[in-house]
């Protein structure tokens, strides 16, 4: 399993470099520690001043949304056979690697520093599903994908009128048009895959894991 997962890693570099998947070796366990460390960090930071929390919180979270869905793309777009959940992750993987570098000048204004690896849990979770069969992990990767952009949607459209840093306004602005377009590729490709899209039920047999973002 382990070198399974470390050709799977090997496939899956990043056009980013800051961003890094985990594993069980020292190396990444190493990063993901850090990642831990500095989040925790930046949240002793962001309290002390309860007037800029709120924007400086969605940029951290929003920095971890979009490694979660860069690392899973890259893991699904090296595994799947299917074409169309291929086109899928590898449009989310390019558009949340061009959202990270936005975000960055958003952060360094605001002085919060991002992580620049996942933590463990995220990590071991996306290494669990992307060990399932190729046909499993199609459906379970499409249905997380709808789940995380429904509710990515609906919080950086309150975030584009509620955030007091003009520079978190225009950030969340601009990537709603592209969360919108994930989320109507994510239902064509389940459509495609013959599974639920939408609030009906599922067809028996199915099921909708629980995100590996946690968002």
């Amino acid at each position: 399993m382990k070198k399974h997962f470390a050709t799977l890693l090997a496939a899956a570099g990043l056009s980013l470099g800051a961003i890094h998947f985990a594993t069980a070796d020292d190396t990444y366990s190493g990063q993901s520690r850090q990642a831990e460390q500095v989040i925790m960090e930046q949240l002793d930071q962001i309290a002390k001043d309860p007037s800029t929390a709120a924007d400086k919180l969605f940029v951290l979270e929003a920095a971890k949304g979009n490694m979660m869905e860069a690392v899973m793309a890259q893991q699904v777009m090296s595994k799947v056979k299917n074409q169309d959940v291929k086109k899928l992750a590898e449009k989310i993987n390019d558009d949340h690697n061009n959202a990270q570098e936005q975000l960055r000048k958003v952060a360094e204004s605001l002085n919060v520093k991002l992580p620049s690896a996942l933590p463990e849990a995220p990590t071991k979770m996306i290494q669990i599903l992307c060990s399932l069969p190729s046909d499993e992990l199609e459906k379970e990767y499409v249905a997380n994908m709808h789940a995380d952009h429904a509710k990515d949607i609906i919080k950086y459209k309150f975030v584009a009128k509620s955030a007091k840093n003009e520079q978190v306004r225009q950030y969340a602005e601009k990537i709603i048009p592209i969360l919108e377009q994930h989320h109507q590729q994510v239902m064509q490709t389940a459509q495609a895959l013959g599974i639920s899209s939408g609030n009906e039920a599922m067809p028996a047999g199915s099921k909708i894991p629980p995100s590996p973002s946690g968002r």
